[in-house]
């Protein structure tokens, strides 16, 4: 019986690991299962409640795991989970685990935890354009209250706003559109002040693999990071695979052809 958690620093294949596990018999794994209850700090009980019904599931018991319904992507492993004959193989992947890999050890000492790293450059740019919140197009009376507003409010103290959403930016920051269920899932960095998009998501991606990095160190056998590169091959995804899986038999499944599909 396995439990696995994947990792990674967002837009580098996290979404293309869990489909590759999903590919495999007797496994569900999840992407992303229920951000609105996750948070980078604080979310020790959800951590909890998810294991105990992960635990429950790969012991024969009720299945039964809660799943954010806003996507409906998120629902389909639960529906394999419902189909399948028994459960030997059992995980989600999501950037937000990462704070609580020490947690889940302590409870399940055989977890593991493989994490995808891409190109920091080319996570940078997906993030941006992922982040970029798109405007429907003004109607004439918006306009024209637009254009009174630009006549009484001098420009100087027209306030800047971004067109684009900034999870690491805190609240504080106002140039940028919040996003309810997903910056909580961040850290912020609110002492980067002004800071462009870019160094925000520059300096998660660099700790989040200082931490990954320390974290490989300590628990060799638990913790692991692949280049995404991995899954273009047939040898890379079956390294992932007994990574994650051990010496069960193993079914090889393309998950992408390139990095301009990549999911997540």
């Amino acid at each position: 019986m396995s439990m696995v958690f994947g990792l990674g620093s967002g837009r580098c294949g996290t979404k293309s690991l869990s489909a590759l596990l999903n590919a495999q018999s007797n496994a569900v794994c999840f992407h992303e299962a229920n951000p609105s209850a996750m948070a980078w700090t604080g979310a020790e009980d959800t951590v909890v409640s998810l294991l105990r019904d992960f635990q429950a599931i790969l012991d024969g018991g009720e299945r039964a795991v809660t799943v954010d319904r806003a996507s409906p992507g998120r629902t389909e492993p639960l529906e394999r989970l419902h189909t399948l004959p028994r459960v030997e193989l059992i995980g989600d992947v999501g950037i937000y685990y990462l704070p609580y890999v020490n947690q889940i050890l302590s409870r399940f000492p055989e977890a593991r935890f493989p994490c995808l790293r891409r190109d920091r450059a080319e996570v940078i740019e997906s993030y941006v354009r992922k982040l970029s919140v798109s405007r429907r197009p003004q109607t004439k009376v918006e306009s024209v209250k637009a254009a009174l507003r630009s006549l009484l409010r001098p420009s100087s103290v027209t306030p800047v706003r971004h067109n684009s959403r900034n999870h690491w930016s805190g609240s504080a920051d106002s140039r940028w559109v919040s996003d309810r269920r997903w910056d909580k899932c961040f850290p912020t960095y609110d002492d980067l002040g002004s800071t462009s998009l870019e160094a925000h998501i520059a300096r998660f991606y660099d700790e989040y693999y200082l931490h990954v990095n320390d974290l490989e160190r300590r628990y060799p056998e638990n913790v692991r990071v692949f280049s995404i590169d991995k899954l273009n091959s047939v040898e890379g995804r079956s390294d992932i695979l007994r990574f994650c899986c051990g010496d069960r038999i193993l079914t090889d499944v393309e998950v992408f052809e390139n990095e301009g599909v990549i999911a997540a």
